[in-house]
């Protein structure tokens, strides 16, 4: 809490000088820096952490969450991925009132629970502090689509590469071996599932546009693999293909959705700074 605090008073510190007319352009290009650079602390804002489960108590791992204007329903200002204890954390939000939803982009559920949008309970973020929100449930359906485990052939040269990823839990260490396996296994038919990793690693660090890139990847990655089931591939391999392919496709739809909200924040920004 102490380093967010400090972070936040030193950056808006530094854009409180410009505003009196030193320099006004760095304001803007600060503003832009942190719209644009992965990982960058905004000044004035806040993190929402909790935790979400499936109806029925079970833990929601790989549900991604979501803080929304509550004005603009187009506008989700963070979002994230719980964890495998269905834990999430959502940074970088903007001091203010949000509506905190978790699911499909096409089935949201609103907290503290519900389809209704009218329902939901406003979650209150104050700048440089932490609020915690009470769990709440999400149909089984919320997952994001996940591939399968079987599927690939096993004579695959990445596929023991592709299972060390799987196992990592460091995010920069697992983005270092998305990133290595892309350079050493060009034709794994596990590619299309780095992309999306590595796609995901990305958006976390609120880095949307190559995240985007990555997702846009793993569609074309797909398309080779589809055109493979042709060649003598049995049922199960297609099925997973198959898989894959909803996976990438849902994960490009979210990336496009994130990019389209990143340029909305930095074309407002310039137009406060004319």
């Amino acid at each position: 809490m102490d380093i967010l605090a400090k972070t936040v008073g030193r950056v808006e510190n530094s854009i409180s000088v410009t505003q009196e007319g030193r320099h006004p352009m760095i304001a803007l290009l600060i503003a832009v820096a942190l719209l644009q650079g992965p990982g960058r602390l905004q000044p004035g804002a806040g993190i929402v952490t909790g935790s979400i489960q499936f109806e029925g108590g079970r833990s929601a791992a790989g549900v991604r969450v979501a803080a929304m204007a509550m004005d603009d329903p187009s506008s989700i200002v963070s979002i994230a991925e719980t964890d495998a204890s269905g834990h999430y954390q959502l940074t970088n939000i903007p001091a203010g009132q949000y509506l905190i939803v978790a699911g499909r982009l096409n089935d949201l559920t609103y907290f503290p629970g519900g389809k209704d949008r009218s329902k939901a309970t406003l979650v209150s973020v104050d700048a440089a502090k932490i609020t915690n929100v009470e769990p709440f449930s999400v149909p089984s359906g919320s997952k994001r689509p996940v591939a399968p485990s079987f599927g690939s052939p096993q004579t695959d040269p990445g596929l023991a590469a592709y299972r060390e990823i799987t196992a990592e839990k460091n995010p920069e260490t697992k983005k270092k071996l998305l990133l290595n396996f892309e350079k050493n296994f060009p034709k794994s038919s596990r590619l299309a599932e780095v992309y999306i990793d590595l796609s995901r690693v990305l958006a976390s660090q609120n880095n949307f546009k190559v995240a985007n890139d990555y997702a846009e990847k793993a569609v074309t990655a797909v398309a080779r693999l589809k055109a493979e089931t042709s060649t003598g591939f049995d049922q199960t391999y297609h099925n997973w293909v198959v898989s894959v392919e909803t996976s990438a496709r849902d994960n490009l739809a979210w990336t496009k959705q994130m990019v389209a909200w990143q340029q909305k924040q930095l074309n407002a920004t310039v137009l406060r700074r004319r």
